[in-house]
């Protein structure tokens, strides 16, 4: 059994999320000489370099494409007798947002980014302060659902809801003003972090809430702050959770902490064993099936943690991106690479090697075979990017 002597650990490897790109040794074009782009890119490099580990945050424009609702009816809605999600479906004093329409047009958003040299984030404050996209910078990868279009959909309590990035549900199941502007503030924090602030003081019950996101220097982490007001004399009853969306395949996995030993449904009436499901479920047989990935499930589906002990919940995208290796030398790194994914579980569709030398391509692709022959399918090497 191979075992590479220094290989790379699965801390580091969780930089390396899908499309990975490894920049392994140095790519020297001396028959071109210094041009002025090759200077303008090496002085652009320099200044990266002089800002890694600072904290960025700014406001500017974002235009996006954008499915018109137009204004509500000026007579207020008193009273819907509705039920929404199993709760009552109060709009006042609020607007009914129920006039959507298919008309497409570009349309300019206030946007707040936060950004370090691992995560970039942007809020929407005009679209109730969501967490529109958030980036792992080392690979560009979206690890929320990253909408390219606000398209609202008759799904919120007052109608127009989008969904994608997170959505914070504060007080009253989605929150009434999911699709509202709601006030924000950045901040400069003395420790070299920066912090959105976003938040609102609601309209049915006079209580007031605000959300921090804060990015630390050098952490490839959010850190979420919640705080709730009670501005009333009265006790009220609250709801909240962060819905997060995440892009889902055939490679998503859910993650329930180790105590989750059931799941239940909207109003917990109906439970089943979880990860494997031991009946059926909502009139689904899921015996011998392993709930936590997304295509064991024939049709949509909600699976609430029960009874759970600790303070998390995830997920985990095995889906195969690809790795790009620049100038790979004897083909060590790849072989290391390539055998810690395969420990994980988690191989890439592709392993592309881009090399310009015909002898160094040999010599990488004996290496793999000599340990890893079952792999060498996944490999390729290329003298560009063209690949």
């Amino acid at each position: 059994m191979y075992k590479p002597d220094n290989r790379i650990t699965s801390s580091e490897l969780s930089r390396l999320r899908y499309p990975r790109l490894l920049l392994a040794g140095v790519l020297v074009i001396s028959w071109l000489g210094f041009t002025e782009e090759a200077l303008k890119a090496a002085s652009v490099q320099e200044t990266s370099l002089a800002e890694s580990g600072v904290v960025k945050i700014w406001e500017e424009q974002l235009t996006l494409p954008t499915y018109r609702v137009d204004p509500p009816d000026t007579n207020p809605m008193f009273f819907r007798n509705e039920v929404y999600q199993g709760a009552k479906k109060k709009i006042y004093p609020y607007p009914f947002q129920d006039k959507v329409t298919r008309i497409r047009e570009d349309k300019t958003y206030r946007a707040l980014h936060l950004e370090n040299d691992y995560l970039s984030l942007v809020v929407l404050p005009e679209l109730g302060g969501r967490l529109f996209t958030a980036t792992d910078k080392t690979n560009g990868y979206d690890f929320f659902y990253r909408q390219n279009v606000i398209k609202p959909a008759l799904i919120g309590m007052l109608g127009a809801w989008i969904s994608g990035g997170i959505e914070w549900c504060v007080f009253h199941h989605h929150r009434n003003t999911t699709f509202m502007p709601v006030d924000y503030a950045l901040q400069d924090n003395a420790d070299g972090s920066k912090t959105v602030w976003i938040g609102e003081t609601e309209r049915r019950h006079r209580m007031r809430w605000i959300i921090g996101l804060t990015l630390y220097p050098d952490r490839s982490y959010i850190e979420t702050t919640v705080k709730f007001f009670n501005r009333t004399s009265q006790a009220h009853s609250i709801l909240y959770w962060a819905n997060v969306a995440v892009h889902a395949d055939d490679d998503y996995e859910v993650l329930f902490p180790p105590s989750v030993q059931m799941a239940t449904y909207h109003s917990k009436n109906d439970f089943i064993h979880w990860p494997i499901g031991l009946s059926a479920y909502q009139g689904i047989d899921y015996e011998g099936v392993d709930l936590s990935r997304w295509p064991n499930h024939p049709e949509p589906i909600s699976f609430f943690a029960w009874n759970l002990a600790e303070d998390f919940s995830g997920g985990y995208d095995h889906g195969g991106g690809d790795v790009l290796e620049f100038g790979a030398g004897s083909g060590v790194l790849a072989v290391q690479v390539l055998f810690e994914l395969d420990r994980l579980k988690s191989l890439p569709k592709k392993y592309y090697i881009m090399e310009l030398s015909g002898q160094l391509k040999q010599q990488q692709k004996q290496a793999i075979l000599n340990v890893l022959p079952e792999l060498i399918d996944r490999v390729e090497c290329s003298y560009s990017l063209g690949f």
